[in-house]
Parts: C-alpha cells; structure tokens; sequence
C-alpha cells in the first residue's frame, strides 16, 4: 500500500469584517474552544488514475466526530475539520488524523498524519493530504 502524504501548512488570510475581539478576555476565541482546519487532498489508482466518487473517512484526535466525504470527478476531496472544545491549550496546535479510504475487506488506502488546527477567525489552515490506493 502506498501513500503520498503533504502535511502542507499554509496560513490564508481571511477578511473577518466587523468581527473585534479583546485579547485575553473570557470569550476570546482565538485561545479556547473548538479550532479548524481545513484538508484536501486526491485519491488516485496505482496508476496514477483518479478514483472518482469513493469516500475518504477521517478521524482525528481531540474530541470530534469521525467524519466522511466524497471525492470528486477528478478524484479530489475537500473538508474543513472542527475539533472538540479543549484538544489543547493555546491558539494552534496539532492532532493525528486518520485517513481512510474504505474497502469491503480492509482500506483500499489509509494515512495517518498530524494536523495543525488553528482557533479564531482569521486564520485557516489548510494541508494536503493525498492517497494511492495499493
């Protein structure tokens, strides 16, 4: 079973209009509560083929929900990840996330990778994470 995997970080700026917060308050968002990320990645064949339509099961550490997606018709996927309230302290951290691509028997290809996820609203993090199935 091969894998590719990019644990690219890339910080993009995004426009929080009207949105002010005080640093260090109790209802600061950028130092508790739940914290994003954003993955996407592509599922190919050992060919190199697109796997079109398949679903991408991920799974990360930190309290949230096992969720699942759908790749395109160029085998690409997309999701935006949100933990559990306290996955750690501070305005960015990282968890091990699980990747699969599920098979009848057993996954057709599988990662596992730590993720950086970032509190507050103004940055997302976004990471590439790719599969190839064996």
């Amino acid at each position: 079973m091969s894998l590719r995997t990019r644990p690219i970080a890339t910080l993009l700026l995004v426009a929080a209009a009207g949105a002010t917060v005080a640093c260090g308050s109790p209802t600061d968002q950028s130092l508790a509560g739940p914290a994003h990320a954003t993955v996407t990645g592509r599922v190919t064949s050992p060919t190199g083929a697109p796997v079109v339509a398949t679903p991408v099961e991920i799974a990360c550490a930190g309290g949230s929900a096992a969720l699942q997606v759908t790749t395109d018709s160029a085998g690409r996927y997309i999701v935006n990840l949100v933990t559990g309230a306290e996955p750690f302290s501070g305005r960015s951290g990282q968890l091990l996330c699980h990747f699969t691509e599920p098979g009848t028997i057993s996954p057709r290809a599988e990662a596992d990778t730590a993720l950086t996820f970032a509190r507050g609203t103004i940055l997302v993090i976004q990471q590439i994470v790719d599969l190839q199935e064996s």
